[in-house]
């Protein structure tokens, strides 16, 4: 298949929290655009969470 030689950058935009992100990640996405998911609560522990599931 063609796509396989392409190095495309895949972006997810909106609605991206640790509990979907890896479920994303393994669906090809390797861009993620996280606004309210790391913004609402402790922001410290939501990049925490999200870093250790990509």
């Amino acid at each position: 298949m063609l796509l396989n030689h392409l190095d495309l950058l895949i972006e997810a935009d909106g609605g991206i929290y640790h509990e979907n992100a890896a479920i994303l990640k393994e669906a090809g996405v390797n861009v993620f655009v996280c606004g309210s998911a790391l913004l609402h609560g402790n922001i410290e522990e939501n990049i925490t969470k999200l870093r250790n599931v990509l």
